[in-house]
């Protein structure tokens, strides 16, 4: 039997200096069979009339690794009988894929271009942040540098991956189907992360593997793109809200040195309003002077850009605050950290339930219950959708009688 088996650069792939892949391509059986090898060659390497790297010094390796793809492929389809088992023969040249080393290399080291020497998930996920960290923005629908909470957010996911590698076995983008999603999610849930924190590294993972079969063409097992895969339970998220009188016990509340700079955080986004995307971003220069007045101006992330602008003096505890840290915020944490403070705050505050978020409610209601039109609101929040205030608003029992008798006023205050 005459066994057609051909080796192709992605079509789609441009550029002769730029390592693209290979592809083995077959009409067995009269269908069309593809396969990504994990190898790539440069278009200035590649004989087009031999399909195969040129015979160069340099291209020996890459030569030989090929030829152990053409050889497992016939072998295999050799012992078919009648019926072809496509599946079976795709995990045999899985096989001829390069092994993954059992030391990794060091993060800083690694470059995409390294990729086929480590069919590893995590090392992939590794060099693409090292090489080109940013992201595809859906509201503003063009490519973004990713902000440094966000980078730090993602490699905390890659690490948890690695953290499974470590007690289980190495995950490549071949063997992560639906036996792996669900040793994953198990894992994350032993761990004792929250449902949402599982959900983001779940999320941040799948987006690796799509990126790699969308952009790279790799060889990617498509169990990620199952809705059921890696089950996660839904966390009701309450939305807390704090009192004018909760943040005051917030400010004089006997915390560890360590707590500080959290606490500090959630009074700043209980007085901007600002969401954790944005306020972790502020520094010195986002305050600016208006008509004599300090206030803070921000674009913000998940607004398609909108730039908001917040009095400091809306609230009588920040212009202290900021005082107190010589106009300097506090330092920079990711999102999963500074929730697990809040937890502990929150703890010592009485507050069930309490994380980032409850600053954005906290400012939206606090400003709801004194009167403030919505319409104010929502340019102090960038809210496109005045419903959307709603349902941040967390009123009491009594307040829309206050505010329609006309008691209330914009400056607020906890004193």
């Amino acid at each position: 039997m005459i066994i057609d088996c051909k080796f192709k650069l992605n079509p789609t792939s441009k550029g002769a200096e730029k390592p693209i892949n290979i592809q083995l391509k077959s009409k067995y059986l009269g269908g069309r069979f593809m396969y990504g090898t994990g190898l790539r060659c440069k278009v200035s390497d590649w004989d087009i009339k031999t399909n195969y790297p040129k015979k160069q010094d340099q291209l020996v390796n890459l030569r030989a690794e090929l030829k152990k793809f053409a050889d497992k492929f016939e072998e295999v389809v050799q012992s078919f009988d009648t019926i072809a088992d496509l599946a079976h023969l795709r995990a045999e040249l899985d096989t001829c894929k390069p092994q993954i080393i059992e030391r990794l290399p060091d993060p800083e080291s690694i470059s995409i271009d390294m990729w086929s020497a480590h069919s590893n998930v995590a090392l992939y996920g590794l060099a693409i942040l090292k090489d080109n960290p940013v992201y595809f923005n859906k509201s503003t629908k063009r490519w973004e540098d990713m902000t440094s909470n966000t980078l730090k957010t993602k490699k905390s996911s890659i690490k948890k991956l690695q953290d499974f590698e470590k007690a289980h076995y190495p995950i490549t983008f071949t063997n992560c189907d639906a036996s792996f999603w669900m040793k994953f999610a198990a894992y994350l849930k032993a761990k004792k992360y929250a449902p949402n924190s599982r959900g983001k590294v779940v999320k941040d993972i799948k987006s690796l593997l799509n990126h790699a079969l969308k952009y790279q063409e790799f060889d990617v097992n498509l169990a990620f793109k199952k809705e059921d895969v890696a089950p996660i339970e839904k966390q009701e998220v309450d939305k807390v809200a704090l009192s004018l009188e909760q943040i005051k016990k917030l400010q004089d509340l006997d915390i560890a040195d360590g707590l500080m700079n959290s606490r500090d955080w959630l009074l700043i986004a209980c007085a901007t309003g600002l969401r954790n995307s944005d306020f972790l971003r502020l520094t010195s220069d986002n305050i600016i002077m208006h008509n004599g007045n300090q206030h803070i101006e921000i674009a913000t992330q998940k607004g398609k850009g909108k730039v908001v602008q917040i009095a400091v003096d809306t609230f009588d505890w920040l212009r202290p605050l900021l005082e107190r840290r010589d106009w300097q915020f506090p330092p920079n944490m990711t999102v999963q950290k500074l929730n697990d403070n809040l937890k502990t705050i929150g703890g010592k505050l009485g507050v069930d339930g309490l994380t980032t978020h409850a600053g954005r409610h906290s400012f939206i209601t606090n400003l709801l219950r004194r009167g403030i039109d919505s319409i104010v609101i929502a340019e102090l929040t960038g809210h496109a959708d005045l419903e959307l205030i709603r349902s941040y608003a967390q009123l009491k029992k009594g307040d829309a009688a206050e505010i329609a008798a006309g008691r209330g006023e914009f400056k607020m205050s906890v004193a």
